[in-house]
């Protein structure tokens, strides 16, 4: 489900414009790491001055009316009632919605949930004029519990159920996709203590999705660098904590995908960089007739198919907006949906899968079955989770002509009296 909350990123300023393939142009204002404190000075960081740092990037914001502001994380350095409450204020006054990444220092959660006086996810995804953008968490120890307070911010991931989500969210975005984190993930922890431990499997998935545009993060406050990994650029936005007011660091941003270019104008300490990005490749519906590299199928409707039990597709607001639910009667109910692929050839397919709590079935299955063959050519199944959405990742290869004549998707409640649920099912050639 798409989550749309406040959310400002710290440091530094970036005005974004954002071209569309249609031509629609998205404004973005980004900042990062203001850490506002009511602290003394300490080397080049300027905590009192942070306030009036974001007085001045909101009137700014206010004039140029961009479409949305996300800061990057670390709003604050450290809790102080009336000092976090000044800050909060000056950012309510922004009169454009606004993101907010949450960085190392916005922990722990609920003081920071409080503090923007309204409901906050730390990791979430949002549409603007058809692109999507994926705000994400890092601030999580290697045993899957949350980052506190004070504790070791130089080691810590992006989780296993956040990386699972987050190849969701790229396989389901319809367009492209922006990318927003705290920490570094362009780096390696071992050589930047700013960078995410598992940095490198973080852009793995980014790079495996074809999607990503862009990814802008904050954290390492004094460098402003953008680097280039397997055609993803990553701008890191300068601290706007860092140096004494009047100086704020802030950048504008041009990303036209038309052309196939980003031009960053910075200002303060912000450095200008001209980056070239390459088109992302989107997943394709298509048709029964026609050998399909991807297919992708999701349930946000009532329109669908009929199973052999004549259920009906339900929506739900369980995963996506929408889902197909299958009610058990201890035998096995199915979908069976009709699909075209290609012959020799090698597929990857993944699915959301839960099923309720009263669900005694060993496994919800996903089977790829010849009709002609009168056998499955891709099969999984496999426990989950009681009531929890779970990612089912497999592979498969079609043999000659004939096995592919007559493909169904067939998805199945398997000895179950309670219900299961099936979302973002993907599949696509396997190199």
């Amino acid at each position: 489900m798409m989550h749309q909350f406040g959310v400002i990123t710290s440091a530094v300023v970036l005005a974004a414009t954002l071209l569309c393939a249609d031509d629609k142009a998205i404004t973005i204002g980004f900042f990062a790491d203001a850490q506002g404190s009511d602290k003394d000075t300490v080397s080049t960081r300027h905590y009192r001055d942070s306030i009036a740092k974001v007085k001045d990037f909101v009137a700014v914001m206010n004039e140029w009316k961009p479409d949305i502001v996300v800061h990057l994380g670390d709003l604050i350095d450290t809790w102080s009632p009336v000092y976090t409450r000044e800050i909060s204020t000056e950012v309510a006054r922004l009169t454009m919605p606004c993101h907010f990444v949450l960085g190392n220092h916005d922990v722990p959660r609920r003081e920071f949930t409080n503090m923007l006086s309204r409901q906050f996810n730390s990791y979430y995804s949002f549409i603007v004029k058809g692109l999507t953008f994926i705000i994400l968490d890092g601030n999580w120890n290697a045993d899957g519990s949350k980052l506190e307070m004070g504790s070791h911010w130089n080691k810590v991931y992006l989780v296993r159920p956040q990386l699972e989500w987050l190849t969701l969210e790229l396989t389901r975005a319809a367009g492209k996709a922006i990318v927003l984190i705290h920490q570094r993930i362009d780096e390696e922890n071992a050589m930047n203590p700013h960078a995410l431990m598992n940095a490198a499997e973080v852009r793995r998935t980014l790079e495996n999705s074809g999607k990503v545009l862009a990814v802008f993060q904050g954290h390492d406050h004094r460098t402003g660098t953008r680097t280039v990994i397997n055609d993803i650029p990553y701008f890191t936005i300068f601290g706007m904590v860092e140096e004494a007011y009047p100086a704020v660091s802030y950048a504008k941003v041009v990303l036209s995908i038309t052309n196939g270019s980003i031009s960053l104008s910075g200002a303060g300490k912000q450095p200008s960089y001209e980056a070239t990005i390459s088109p992302a490749a989107v997943p394709v519906m298509t048709g029964p007739s026609t050998p399909m590299n991807t297919f992708m199928l999701t349930f946000d409707s009532e329109e669908g198919f009929v199973s052999a039990k004549g259920e009906s597709i339900v929506t739900m607001n369980a995963y996506k907006g929408g889902c197909l639910e299958l009610a058990g009667d201890g035998s096995y109910t199915y979908k069976s949906i009709p699909i075209s692929l290609a012959p020799r050839t090698k597929y990857r397919i993944s699915a959301a899968v839960k099923k309720g709590f009263g669900s005694t079935n060993r496994h919800p299955s996903v089977i790829v079955y010849s009709r002609s063959q009168k056998q499955a050519i891709g099969t999984w199944a496999g426990g989950v989770a009681n009531n929890e959405w779970s990612v089912i990742n497999s592979t498969f290869e079609t043999g000659d002509e004939n096995s592919v004549t007559d493909v169904r998707l067939n998805l199945y409640n398997v000895g179950s009296t309670d219900r299961v649920w099936f979302d973002e099912i993907f599949i696509s050639r396997s190199e």
